[in-house]
């Protein structure tokens, strides 16, 4: 996977071959799977492109991977800032649910 963009209601990924799918996964479908999330401690509030946000403490294990990182939850519940170390590479990915918009030519994953 080269890029994905997430809206309220799908996911779109683009592959390394630069056509785009969709996913069918709503960022609420995301939100409760929780199976993954070993523990999660709030450990303050910080502000994220200007909008207060709680930040957690994760501890997870999702398929065998072993991670822990920092999530920046806003007051709807959005996930806006993630900082950890995945497969020995550290990362911060900030979210921007704002300006996110689907590519238009994104056929469904596994689709036509």
């Amino acid at each position: 996977m080269t890029q994905q963009i997430q809206t309220v209601d799908n996911k779109f990924v683009q592959l390394p071959n630069g056509k785009w799918y969709s996913m069918g996964i709503a960022t609420k479908d995301l939100d409760d799977d929780t199976s993954g999330v070993l523990a999660c401690r709030r450990i303050g509030s910080e502000s994220v492109s200007g909008e207060s946000t709680a930040v957690y403490d994760v501890h997870t294990n999702i398929g065998g991977e072993v991670d822990d990182q920092k999530w920046w939850m806003s007051s709807a519940n959005l996930i806006l800032k993630t900082q950890g170390v995945t497969h020995g590479a550290h990362f911060t990915a900030e979210y921007d649910f704002a300006h996110a918009a689907p590519p238009p030519n994104a056929a469904p994953l596994g689709g036509k």
